[in-house]
């Protein structure tokens, strides 16, 4: 994924459970109940999403961002902006409105350099991003076991039982293939009940 993230937290609690997790891309500083409706209705914080974005997005007039926009069970929010996606760039390198219907159709022509200047922004950011996705492993404890098999409870929605037995050998692996922003919370969480946790 050639994305950039900036991340910014909605105040919550670190133990809450995550709800939901979707990407919502928008103009920047263009969000509003009535275009996020049927997407944040059912979890009741389009108004309050939507200020938040348009105030983080202010600077970006002119882009199109995607968010990757966490919900917790206590409606509170993470949200962790990317940079605009490579096609965007390229439709505005051409000049074009939308692109063709089918693949057969050619609506306009790009040169090799013209289509690096415009992906390379986000390029470079995924770079520095490194991977989209990742693996949560706990790889020591240093103080109670206890603590830490309820926060794994949590994160995975396991048995006490399950969670104590997926950590009884270290390192284990937690959660699999979890999008960089949701594993960085989830190594909060475990660090707080004083787990030393990998992300890879």
């Amino acid at each position: 994924h050639l994305h950039h993230e900036l991340r910014c937290r909605h105040l919550r609690k670190p133990v809450d459970k995550i709800m939901r997790a979707m990407t919502i891309t928008v103009m920047a500083g263009q969000a509003s109940p009535a275009k996020l409706g049927q997407k944040l209705g059912p979890f009741g914080i389009g108004a309050k999403f939507c200020q938040k974005f348009n105030a983080d997005t202010a600077e970006r007039k002119g882009e199109l961002v995607p968010c990757v926009l966490t919900i917790y069970e206590d409606r509170t929010f993470d949200c962790a902006y990317k940079t605009q996606p490579v096609t965007f760039l390229l439709k505005q390198a051409t000049k074009l409105e939308k692109g063709a219907a089918t693949h057969k159709t050619a609506v306009a022509h790009i040169s090799y350099a013209a289509a690096a200047v415009a992906a390379a922004p986000a390029a470079g950011a995924a770079a520095a991003e490194g991977p989209s996705t990742v693996n949560v492993t706990v790889t020591a404890i240093a103080g109670s076991k206890v603590a830490v098999i309820k926060a794994v409870q949590g994160i995975t929605g396991k048995s006490l039982m399950d969670s104590k037995k997926l950590i009884d050998t270290l390192p284990a692996v937690i959660k699999e293939k979890v999008p960089t922003a949701e594993a960085e919370e989830i190594k909060k969480t475990l660090e707080a009940a004083s787990a030393t946790v990998e992300l890879k």
